[in-house]
């Protein structure tokens, strides 16, 4: 099929279902079709230039830490995909004309949410927490990948029941193909979470271990940002990239050809960590913590601690500054850091600190 027929096909079945309207507007953004994994082609439109002028919104999106003390302990999962989810929602009528696209069959304009629009996620996101209000269940959000977790079987069953009636009320539909059922373990943001807590994703570490030792400022940053998303499982986790961050500070990057061994350590040495990360065990906000705390010319770090098991790890380099601190102020220093890293899950139920030494 020609690319003139595939946006042939996909404009004419957006009108049959009531997504897009022919148009007079004075915005016009170009179409474009982008080839997916299975060979299929998506249609979008490019509003990079719509964007560039547009009031972007703000709108708070669940943090990792946020999702684990929502499951926390739960036994049973359900995940929801909402059929081309931001199509599901209505544009604003005074707003659909800038929404404009043209191509060879002329120019139309959305009736729906577009995919591409800035305001997109946080649009749904809005949508999604009015839904959320209706259900009392835990019910977790991120743009239109949802879950529902539940204690047991029979729990399970009435709050997907619950669910479905509520979305049928709104008139919201899913795709059933893409949704899963009472399952034990589920994969929600790049992580596995299960009655035994979260573990990241092993593909994703496989990738980062895989990455090639950087040779260029890019390359470096580009490894230390995908280390840095599962800093939460490594113990020491900037202590350890110490050697590497210095080589993003200004004029002093330097090609993995010309590390020396504490640099070429800390690189090596990440990656082995990423092989075991530890299942960080899901926090109960019934029991108290320990907080074990870390201090030295090197960095800060703290591990929260519940039951003897791991909930979370803390770590960062030390600023300029910090680093003519007093031993005894960087390990006040460290755990004031702690109570603030670890402040969604303690509230004021911890036992003690320890400095390890």
């Amino acid at each position: 099929m020609t690319m003139k027929e595939e946006i042939k096909k996909q404009v004419e079945q957006m009108l049959k279902d009531g997504i897009i309207e022919h148009s007079n507007s004075q915005f016009a953004s170009p179409v474009v079709l982008v080839k997916k994994k299975d060979g299929s082609m998506r249609f979008a439109i490019d509003y990079r230039k719509l964007n560039s002028i547009t009031i972007k919104q703000v709108y708070h999106l669940p943090l990792i830490n946020e999702i684990r003390e929502e499951v926390s302990g739960k036994k049973i999962f359900t995940s929801f995909d909402f059929k081309s989810g931001f199509h599901q929602l209505p544009m604003n009528p005074e707003h659909k004309e800038r929404t404009a696209f043209s191509c060879w069959m002329g120019l139309f304009q959305f009736i729906k949410v577009p995919f591409g629009l800035c305001g997109a996620p946080s649009t749904f996101m809005r949508a999604m927490n009015e839904l959320k209000k209706y259900i009392s269940s835990s019910f977790l959000i991120y743009i239109d990948d949802v879950i529902l977790s539940s204690n047991n079987e029979i729990e399970q069953l009435i709050d997907i029941e619950q669910f479905l009636s509520v979305i049928s009320n709104f008139g919201m539909r899913l795709k059933l193909d893409k949704c899963e059922f009472g399952l034990s373990e589920i994969k929600y943001l790049g992580f596995f979470i299960s009655e035994k807590g979260i573990r990241p994703d092993p593909r994703d570490l496989e990738s980062i271990d895989k990455i090639n030792p950087p040779t260029n400022l890019k390359e470096l940053r580009a490894f230390l940002g995908a280390v840095n998303y599962f800093r939460r499982f490594i113990p020491e986790c900037a202590k350890i990239l110490g050697p590497l961050y210095e080589l993003t500070k200004e004029n002093n990057f330097k090609s993995s050809k010309d590390w020396n061994e504490e640099e070429w350590k800390a690189f090596r040495s990440i990656k082995n960590k990423l092989k075991t990360p530890p299942v960080l065990a899901p926090p109960n906000p019934k029991e108290s913590y320990i907080i074990e705390t870390d201090a030295s010319i090197k960095g800060i770090g703290a591990v929260l601690i519940q039951n003897k098991h791991p909930v979370a790890y803390f770590s960062r380099t030390l600023k300029d500054t910090e680093k003519r601190y007093h031993i005894n102020e960087l390990e006040a220093l460290a755990i004031e850091q702690a109570l603030k890293e670890f402040s969604i899950y303690i509230r004021y139920r911890y036992d003690n600190y320890q400095d390890r030494q």
